[in-house]
């Protein structure tokens, strides 16, 4: 019992650290989000949209290795966090215009956006 009580112990700690690890380093890569235009902030999103990672935010979060594409944005909490908090503060508008830069001009993505969103 005292060995599944220390390995239970052991386990809640290493949960607790890598919260912890992750608080510090989603507050540094907000500091370093601090500053940017909307313009920067849409291409960071597009950029770990990618599972790339924008030079600009130091330490990147490892990309997971996995046989079948089954994480979304949300389920690598980093990324995912710091692509939320981009989304508070710039348009979806602006984010769907730099997200489809290479494949509409500005007149079809105003139309196609209208269409699809109503704005």
């Amino acid at each position: 019992m005292n060995q599944q009580a220390s390995g239970k112990e052991a386990s809640e700690i290493a949960d607790t650290t890598r919260q912890s690890e992750l608080i510090a380093a989603l507050a540094n890569d907000i500091a370093c989000l601090k500053g940017r235009t909307p313009e920067e902030l849409a291409e960071y999103w597009c950029i770990l949209n990618r599972w790339k990672w924008p030079e600009q935010i130091p330490n990147p979060e490892p990309i997971p290795i996995v046989t079948k594409p089954k994480y979304r944005y949300g389920e690598t909490p980093r990324r995912g966090a710091i692509m939320s908090h981009i989304k508070t503060l710039v348009a979806h508008k602006l984010i769907s215009r730099t997200w489809n830069k290479d494949t509409m001009t500005d007149e079809e993505h105003s139309a196609w956006y209208a269409k699809a969103f109503g704005g």
